[in-house]
C-alpha cells in the first residue's frame, strides 16, 4: 500500500513538472512567435510606450515598420476609434431607454429562472450557486453605473481590462 501510494505521488509529480515544462515551452514559443506580446510587455496593454496598434502590426505581420511609422498607424486607429465612438453615442441614449421599459421583465424572468435552477440543487450547491449569481448581479451594476463602454485600450494609455461578459474589452486585436 505504501510503496502504491509512493509511486502514485511520483507519478503526480512528474506529471506536474511535465506540464510546468510544456506550458513554459508554449508560452515561449508564442512570445517568439509574436503570437504572445503580452509576455514581454509584462502583461501591461497597448500603449503609446510600447508601439500602441502600430507595434502589434508591426510584430504579427513582420512588416518592419519604424517607429514613426508604428506612431501613425496607432494614430490613425485611435482617429478612428474616437469616430467610432462617436457614433455609437448616438444609439446609446436611445438603447439605454428602450432596455429601461424591458429591465423588469428581464429581472423577473431571471429571477424565475434562478429559482427553478436552485430547486435542482442540494444546499451546498446552492450556496456556490447564489454566491456565483451575487457576483453576477454586482458585476452588471459596475457595468451599468460605469457608464459608456469603450474605454480603455490603445488611444487612452489605459490597459483596458475585463469586460461585462468576462471577455477583455475591445482593443487592438
Amino acid at each position: 500500500m505504501i510503496a502504491s501510494r509512493t509511486r502514485a505521488m511520483t507519478v503526480v509529480g512528474l506529471a506536474f513538472v511535465l506540464g510546468l515544462i510544456v506550458g513554459g515551452a508554449s508560452v515561449a514559443m508564442a512570445a517568439r512567435s509574436g503570437k504572445a506580446p503580452w509576455v514581454l510587455r509584462g502583461g501591461r496593454g497597448p500603449g503609446r510606450g510600447n508601439g500602441g496598434y502600430g507595434g502589434i502590426l508591426d510584430r504579427r505581420l513582420k512588416l518592419d515598420l519604424d517607429l514613426a511609422k508604428r506612431d501613425s498607424i496607432t494614430a490613425i486607429t485611435c482617429r478612428g476609434m474616437t469616430v467610432m465612438d462617436s457614433l455609437r453615442q448616438q444609439l446609446r441614449q436611445p438603447m439605454e431607454s428602450l432596455f429601461q421599459q424591458i429591465r423588469p421583465a428581464v429581472e423577473t424572468r431571471r429571477a424565475q429562472t434562478r429559482t427553478e435552477i436552485r430547486m435542482l440543487l442540494t444546499a451546498p450547491q446552492q450556496a456556490r450557486y447564489d454566491s456565483m449569481n451575487r457576483a453576477d448581479d454586482e458585476q452588471r451594476k459596475r457595468v451599468r453605473d460605469q457608464g459608456p463602454a469603450g474605454s480603455g485600450g490603445p488611444c487612452t494609455g489605459s490597459p483596458g481590462g475585463q469586460g461585462p461578459r468576462g471577455g477583455f474589452d475591445r482593443g487592438p486585436h
